[in-house]
């Protein structure tokens, strides 16, 4: 009850309230098994959306431990890393969220990101790139759409700034159209 309740809070944006139906759901458990890792799961991502990224790798940790194989796991808790800061922790940690699957989208996006923000402009592209198509083979078009609207935009500014990648006009401006057919070129037709 408490978990089913807890994720409903989490959905509805009521995070403190998540935790503690999350906290209580686990309280109530005598001895957690692997396939209570969603629940720990579940609280670290009400911490993260609190902006309490300790307390959310702690409950990241604690899923891991009950279950090794838990890539998702491996990826929030990178997340959490890159919202502390602590970048070449995150990276890790999505490489981990990568050795575990090799098809996870999610991981390589958010390993863009986090190389984006460490200004490896090149790297992030792979990423991206690689994220992109992944998200095109598993026809999740709604993720792929976020992708474009939401980071191409920037990293097009990136690599302006840069000086990566200029379009041989007047200004080496790119437009994002133009950036998209450019990262789709290097995609394989699906």
């Amino acid at each position: 009850m408490f978990h089913n309740r807890g994720f409903a809070n989490y959905y509805v944006q009521n995070y403190q309230k998540a935790v503690e139906d999350y906290n209580q759901a686990i309280h109530l458990k005598v001895n957690l098994q692997s396939e209570d890792s969603t629940l720990l799961i579940n609280l670290g991502n009400a911490f993260y959306e609190l902006g309490k990224y300790k307390e959310a790798i702690k409950n990241y940790d604690k899923a891991i431990d009950l279950n090794k194989d838990d890539c998702f796991a491996y990826n929030q808790r990178g997340s959490s890393y890159s919202g502390l800061g602590r970048m070449q922790t995150a990276l890790e940690e999505f490489g981990k969220a990568i050795k575990c699957d090799s098809q996870y989208a999610d991981a390589y996006r958010e390993r863009g990101k986090t190389l984006q923000k460490r200004g490896y402009i090149p790297e992030s592209i792979k990423d991206y790139e690689k994220a992109a198509s992944l998200y095109l083979s598993q026809n999740k078009i709604l993720d792929y759409d976020e992708m474009k609207k939401k980071f191409l935009p920037n990293l097009n500014n990136r690599l302006i700034k840069a000086g990566q990648y200029s379009s041989g006009k007047a200004g080496g401006i790119i437009k994002e159209s133009q950036l998209l057919s450019l990262l789709m070129s290097v995609i394989p037709c699906l």
